[in-house]
């Protein structure tokens, strides 16, 4: 608001298949929806479906699904279906994982970037930001490598701010105080 006084932005979320929107967050939306992606166009549907198609309660994380007619019908290639971008329904799978709160959408990463540990929905941004969180931390990444007995284990590189120093058992007590999944 300080830098852009005087412009409102406006915001967007949708998919080229989507014509090219699904939802829209005004200008006051950004500031008093913190994070909101938008609430669906007023002829769009959007679902929050489970691994089994099933569609989950509000605040529940799961598959963006949209529908209404600014959803395409196909590609020119014919494989819509096959690729899993249009489902049996004629809705669009988006591939971007997110919830709805109070009728607003909100985003948490994409389908193909969650992980499976040990049954738990991991998300490696949500790791990447609670490390980030610490004072010593300047950033961070995470990704997975295979393990025989869960399936995939997670691997964290930090990088400290210059000067700063951090050990295991000084991280540890951070990542367990700010993490959901633990």
């Amino acid at each position: 608001r300080e830098v852009l006084a005087g412009v409102d932005i406006h915001t967007a979320y949708g998919q080229t298949e989507a014509a090219p929107r699904i939802t829209y967050a005004s200008p006051s939306d950004l500031f008093t929806l913190r994070g909101t992606a938008g609430r669906p166009l007023s002829n769009v549907t959007v679902e929050i479906l489970d691994d089994d198609d099933r569609p989950l309660p509000e605040g529940e994380v799961g598959e963006v699904v949209a529908s209404g007619p600014n959803i395409m019908v196909g590609y020119v290639s014919g494989d819509e279906v096959e690729s899993g971008r249009i489902d049996s329904k004629g809705r669009l799978r988006t591939g971007d994982l997110g919830k709805l709160v109070d009728g607003s959408l909100y985003l948490v990463g994409r389908k193909s970037d969650m992980m499976k540990l040990a049954g738990e929905r991991v998300f490696p941004q949500e790791i990447e930001d609670v490390l980030n969180r610490h004072d010593a931390v300047k950033e961070s990444g995470v990704f997975a490598v295979p393990d025989e007995r869960m399936g995939e284990r997670l691997i964290a590189c930090v990088v400290l701010e210059e000067g700063r120093t951090l050990s295991m058992p000084e991280l540890r007590p951070h990542c367990l105080a700010h993490m959901s999944f633990v």
